[in-house]
């Protein structure tokens, strides 16, 4: 009661900057990833993976897509979570999703 759903879906282009893991160069596996946080409390906002239509990693706009592999494909792994308390001043608790893909050589 009083509840209501709101579907958001948003498409970003966006440059992303992540230090190599180079110990098993040149066989290496590099996650990439991003964590998206509501700024609403979890009691307002739940952020939950589209499991209908699942994210693609567009590898032909990816700088080094000549050097790096999909080893487990092109789908954008996406898992939802929830901040710790402490990391807020109010103590609240906020919704967040990582969104990851795995990079080879």
């Amino acid at each position: 009661p009083g509840l209501q759903d709101y579907i958001l879906k948003i498409r970003a282009k966006a440059t992303f900057l992540e230090p190599f893991e180079l110990q098993n160069f040149p066989f290496d596996v590099q996650p990439v990833g991003v964590v998206v946080t509501a700024q609403c409390p979890v009691t307002r906002v739940e952020i939950v993976p589209n499991l209908e239509y699942v994210s693609k990693f567009l590898s032909t706009s990816f700088a080094l897509g000549a050097v790096f592999d999909l080893p487990f494909g092109s789908e954008v792994q996406a898992k939802s979570s929830t901040s710790a308390p402490a990391e807020s001043s109010a103590g609240l608790t906020y919704s967040r999703i990582a969104f990851s893909v795995s990079l080879s050589r």
